[in-house]
């Protein structure tokens, strides 16, 4: 999952944050596009976040896991969504890909 993914939420129960920190909170079994992916700041090589077009956050400051103070928008679980496309551009380096094997192959 990178920017620009559509995706499609699959779990929208049991909020952690206050519902309004969010302009809008997403809804199973609607498509979003990723705005970006929001690094991890409490658990080392834990998942990162999710920020979606058209849903935004509120900003706060965060203590990271090293202790240090970073400003950050909240954003949802990578957990709740599934990737249903790929970015553009990664989309045409696999036909690119499959072009190459097709020729070689012959």
């Amino acid at each position: 999952m990178k920017a620009g993914s559509i995706v499609v939420c699959i779990d929208d129960t049991n909020w952690q944050v206050p519902v309004r920190v969010y302009n809008r909170l997403p809804e199973k079994n609607k498509q979003y596009v990723v705005r970006r992916l929001v690094p991890n700041m409490s658990i080392p090589g834990g998942p990162d976040g999710v920020a979606l077009e058209g849903i935004y956050g509120d900003w706060k400051k965060f203590k990271d896991y090293q202790g240090r103070k970073v400003f950050e928008e909240i954003s949802f679980l990578m957990r709740r969504f599934i990737e249903i496309f790929l970015p553009e551009s990664e989309e045409n380096e696999m036909e690119e890909c499959e072009i190459t094997e097709q020729i070689i192959s012959i």
